[in-house]
């Protein structure tokens, strides 16, 4: 066998088509043919600047005003709240610009300390913020290009939500993200 092919059987499953056909559909296979098709995933190191947990050093978070990472926010509840890493940051324009709360309701998420609430476009504009504003961070998500992740836990508890497929959406993301398109 060469040696990119792996020698472990392809598990299928049948079904009837139409006409009474059986076909085999793939759900899982082993195989991998040259690397260009590989899809690795890279586990996020706890130093590593992409790590959410990671507390920078860059002037964004030594003032820790998110009127230097979000101008043009007006919520004055969430302007006062503090930030320290990029989850506390990212935890802002998520349930700030998000959709899926009241007025109300985004009042007491924003004032609880330990607010687990994250979404891909909140993550997104957090690291189009830190971006813009660090250098090192800038080099980070330069090189995290078209690479998928696996981030290590942040929370002791299931948070609800796959921190791994927003981190890759907002990878994507946050080179298409115009803070004017966010002004309230």
């Amino acid at each position: 066998m060469p040696r990119r092919i792996s020698d472990e059987h392809v598990i299928t499953q049948k079904r009837r088509g139409r006409k009474k056909r059986v076909t085999a559909k793939i759900i899982c296979c082993k195989v991998t043919i040259g690397s260009m098709y590989a899809n690795f995933r890279t586990l996020v190191a706890v130093d590593d600047p992409l790590n959410l947990l990671y507390r920078c050093n860059c002037a964004l978070f030594k003032q820790q005003k998110v009127s230097a990472a979000f101008p043009s926010m007006t919520d004055n509840i969430g302007r006062s709240k503090p930030m320290h890493d990029m989850i506390e940051l990212a935890n802002l324009p998520s349930i700030v610009y998000g959709s899926n709360f009241s007025r109300a309701a985004k009042e007491l998420e924003l004032l609880d300390e330990n607010s687990r609430y994250l979404n891909s476009t909140g993550l997104a504009l957090a690291m189009a913020a830190h971006k813009k504003n660090c250098f090192t961070y800038a080099k980070a998500i330069a090189g995290a290009k078209g690479r998928k992740f696996t981030h290590p836990s942040l929370f002791n508890g299931d948070p609800g939500y796959n921190i791994d497929a927003y981190f890759d959406q907002a990878l994507i993301r946050c080179d298409k993200i115009v803070q004017s398109d966010f002004e309230d």
